[in-house]
């Protein structure tokens, strides 16, 4: 039988998504990435290809700021303040946000974890999550039985 939770969705637990997920692991792509701009401009600098230039250094520089800070923004600006729907079965799990809607197999899913603030977080393989609020919870005790039940489908799927 599926289970059903609705809900709406803050930027704020957005941000708090990325950075807890920053901090274990996309600072190193934020960080190669602030690091490409200088390089393809350094490099031929530093083999005398080009003259020393400080105004192009800090332009890549900012350049690669300005990626990073694109990243970062991404996701907060591609937020939908709509009400959420989320329903997971032994076959996967589907959400929908307003008119955009979303399915995946149990095998699509890597990971289902609980926030510091008492939220689930089911982390989709590609990148994406779908992070679900306590306050969608009516009872700490349906709360519960929504973790036990995905985590169970998730580890049979």
């Amino acid at each position: 039988m599926p289970i059903t939770v609705q809900y709406f969705s803050t930027r704020h637990e957005i941000y708090l998504w990325y950075l807890n997920m920053w901090k274990k692991k996309i600072w190193k792509v934020h960080l190669l990435i602030f690091c490409v701009p200088i390089f393809l401009i350094a490099l031929p600098m530093a083999a005398g290809k080009k003259p020393f230039d400080m105004e192009t250094i800090l332009g890549s520089i900012a350049a690669g700021a300005a990626l990073v800070g694109a990243m970062w923004a991404y996701p907060l600006l591609m937020f939908k303040p709509s009400p959420r729907t989320v329903s997971a079965d032994e076959v996967g799990i589907k959400t929908s946000i307003g008119k955009k809607s979303m399915s995946r197999s149990w095998a699509d899913i890597g990971a289902v974890n609980e926030s510091a603030e008492g939220g689930v977080i089911i982390s989709v393989r590609n990148g994406n999550a779908i992070i679900v609020p306590p306050r969608a919870f009516y009872s700490a005790k349906i709360r519960a039985d929504f973790v036990d039940s995905v985590r169970n489908w998730h580890r049979s799927g």
